[in-house]
C-alpha cells in the first residue's frame, strides 16, 4: 500500500477534501459542478472523433 493510500481508508470525506483540495476556495458541491462541466466539455469535443464514436457508440 502506498503511504498516501492510508488517508483514503482513515480520513473522512471532509478531511480528504481539506487535505487534497483545501486550497480551492470552493465547497465540495461547487468543485464537483466545475468538474462535471469540464467532463461534459471534453466528451463533447471527442464525441465526433473515431475513438469517441467507438467508445460512446452513436449517441
Amino acid at each position: 500500500m502506498l503511504s498516501e493510500d492510508r488517508y483514503f481508508k482513515t480520513l473522512s470525506e471532509d478531511d480528504l477534501w481539506k487535505r487534497y483540495c483545501g486550497f480551492f476556495d470552493l465547497s465540495i458541491d461547487a468543485f464537483m459542478d466545475i468538474q462535471k462541466e469540464l467532463l461534459m466539455d471534453q466528451i463533447e469535443m471527442v464525441s465526433d472523433s473515431a475513438l469517441g464514436k467507438k467508445i460512446m457508440g452513436n449517441q
